[in-house]
């Protein structure tokens, strides 16, 4: 009786003519077992099988995951099983609890009875590595009984942001200039390495020159500007730091666009009504809609600080020579690409 004791306590908390239960956990895809990052949702199954020689009825199982890591989903296979009571995991939990099951007495070519979990948890922890252990129980255990210990490592991951403003007189025109400035902040746990910055201009508008020095912690590494002229403004080969106690890792880039200068009356056709010249569409003459003044009118940009998105409501005279008319704002995506 004391060899058989022994020879069970391995894998149950007790022993007896019932069915018992054993543990276990792996990676649902053993090639991708980490490292990961914050971000990531790495795929996990837990299996709980019957080991005989009875049935196990009233099983369940619960997962504890470390701080920071979150229960999304999960899909439930068997052999031999029977669901009893559902009881079905929180998401967003960090404790994920399924039941309850009878597993059949273990048969069949395999021998086998068993219930798999194979489930789905969000990762938002610091670096470091990281324990997860499941843990089961059925009306034939006297407590829990725990399964096999699984590691997992994760690695720094940044987390970006942005922000613009712009100052410029309201309302610009035609040989006016904005300066922008663009700040991009890492508040993460890993450095964004290669970092680039975009801004696609209006066309009305082009690129003049950078200001300078750039603020931040940041460096450069292959580092490209963009040229004077330019409706799309590009620049790249920041390193932004990781985040820390002391602060985010951030640049501030600035620079200078100017609007175009150009005369109306290049655009539109002209005839002459009381003594006074006008513009006119295709469509019609005289003064009412679809009609424009005369004369240098300038293009007519208004720029807001929209959060992370500058927008442009532009007044554009050359396409339909219409006062007033105004084109649909173009909003430039500060996109950023790593």
């Amino acid at each position: 009786m004391l060899l058989a004791a022994a020879a069970c306590a391995p894998l149950v908390a007790a022993c007896g003519g019932g069915g018992q239960v054993s543990v276990s956990m792996t990676y649902s895809d053993p090639s991708n077992a980490g490292p990961f990052k914050p971000g990531d949702t790495p795929q996990l199954v837990v299996r709980v099988a019957n080991v005989g020689p009875g049935d196990a009825p009233g099983v369940a199982v619960r997962v504890n995951l470390p701080p920071k890591f979150r229960y999304k989903s999960a899909d439930i296979t068997g052999v031999g099983d029977a669901r009893t009571q559902p009881l079905d995991a929180r998401v967003g939990s960090s404790q994920p609890q399924w039941g309850f099951w009878a597993l059949a007495a273990p048969s069949g070519a395999k021998n086998v009875s068993y219930v798999q979990i194979t489930f789905t948890v969000a990762v938002d922890a610091s670096p470091g590595d990281y324990t997860i252990a499941a843990r089961a129980h059925g009306d034939n255990t006297s407590g829990d009984v725990p399964g096999n210990d699984l590691k997992l490592t994760v690695n720094g991951a940044p987390k970006l942001s942005l922000s613009a403003r712009v100052r410029a007189a309201a309302p610009l025109k035609g040989g006016d200039t904005a300066t922008y400035s663009i700040t991009l902040t890492n508040t993460g746990t890993g450095a964004a390495n290669n970092l680039g910055l975009l801004v696609a201009l209006p066309p009305v508008m082009t690129f003049q020159k950078s200001v300078t020095p750039f603020i931040g912690n940041a460096s450069r590494s292959k580092a490209i500007d963009p040229v004077k002229g330019a409706v799309e403004v590009f620049y790249s080969g920041w390193l932004l730091p990781a985040g820390s106690s002391a602060g985010p890792g951030l640049v501030t880039v600035g620079f200078v666009a100017q609007v175009l200068r150009w005369d109306v009356r290049d655009q539109c056709p002209t005839h002459r009504r009381s003594g006074r010249r006008r513009h006119a569409d295709r469509r019609g003459t005289g003064h009412g809609p679809g009609h424009a003044v005369a004369g240098s009118e300038p293009v007519v940009v208004a720029i807001t600080d929209a959060s992370a998105r500058l927008s442009h409501a532009i007044l554009d005279r050359r396409a339909r020579c219409v006062p007033g008319m105004s084109i649909p704002a173009m909003k430039w995506p500060a996109m950023i690409a790593t």
